[in-house]
């Protein structure tokens, strides 16, 4: 991330130009779309990249956009995944913070990169467990990795279907079920 850069929020609409770094390394300031200066974490902001239109490609596009120039290591293992009370069900935090509690150097677009190797993961090694059912908890914002797990679920998964999780359950939480198919 340089001055200059346009950026997007990731749990936020909208986005901005970035301006300058504050002595703080974990903030960088960014004039927003409303013209405002605001100090936000880098966490937080995804680099739009010069020349591609987000609005109109496809999640598998962005992905592959974002990987490039980015080395993301594959998933070490899978954390907060808990049958709960039904040992059909696998419960999956994808907030970065949950699947990688010591990195906090991992850039939002890295961030996007290893969630959607962990999802990848967890659902090739949950392949022949007919019936499961999956919850991915994605969170709320502007539905980047919601987009992209559905598009995975979409193109490389046939026999998985997939819906939003119940309100009751997960609230404005964000989350997606995936049951793995029996065809």
């Amino acid at each position: 991330m340089r001055i200059g850069d346009r950026i997007r929020f990731i749990n936020d609409i909208g986005g901005g130009i970035v301006k300058k770094f504050p002595k703080d390394p974990r903030f960088v300031v960014v004039m927003d779309d409303n013209g405002f200066e605001i100090s936000v974490l880098k966490e937080e902001c995804v680099v739009v990249k010069p020349g591609l239109d987000y609005g109109r490609v496809s999640g598998t596009q962005k992905l592959s956009a974002i990987k490039k120039g980015i080395t993301a290591g594959s998933p070490q293992k899978v954390v907060n995944g808990t049958a709960g009370r039904n040992k059909n069900m696998l419960e999956i935090d994808l907030h970065i913070e949950k699947l990688r509690p010591t990195d906090k150097s991992m850039d939002s677009t890295m961030a996007l990169v290893y969630q959607m190797e962990t999802v990848r993961h967890i659902l090739k090694s949950n392949k022949k467990r007919k019936g499961t059912k999956i919850v991915f908890i994605h969170g709320q914002g502007e539905g980047i990795l919601r987009r992209e797990i559905i598009k995975e679920i979409e193109e490389k998964f046939p026999g998985y279907l997939w819906s939003d999780a119940s309100f009751a359950n997960y609230g404005m939480g964000g989350a997606i079920v995936v049951e793995i198919g029996t065809v």
